[in-house]
């Protein structure tokens, strides 16, 4: 795992809550009202679906009704700006 760059702004609050331990970053979260710690790779998941929310509408695991379907998700698509280019090596004759 790489930290480069400012934490995008849905994953701020849970870097703030986080603490250096041994060099480690630890995550906290409050789980059936105690708090633990996480290390980065325990962790991944929910920042994950925190980023993932900002595209999808809300975040996977959150229930869309009884059964969700993730293809009903609303999304936005977005459009080549540069054009297509030969893919083959040589020119075309």
């Amino acid at each position: 795992m790489l930290e480069e760059g400012d934490p995008l702004p849905e994953e701020r609050p849970h870097f703030e809550r986080s603490v250096i331990r041994d060099g480690r970053r630890c995550f906290r979260a409050e789980i059936g009202g105690e708090i633990e710690d996480f290390d980065a790779s325990s962790y991944g998941e929910e920042l994950a679906f925190e980023v993932m929310g900002r595209f999808f509408g809300r975040r996977p695991d959150q229930a869309l009704g009884v059964d969700p379907d993730p293809f009903e998700l609303p999304m936005e698509a977005f459009e080549r700006t540069i054009g297509r280019r030969w893919w083959w090596p040589f020119g075309k004759r």
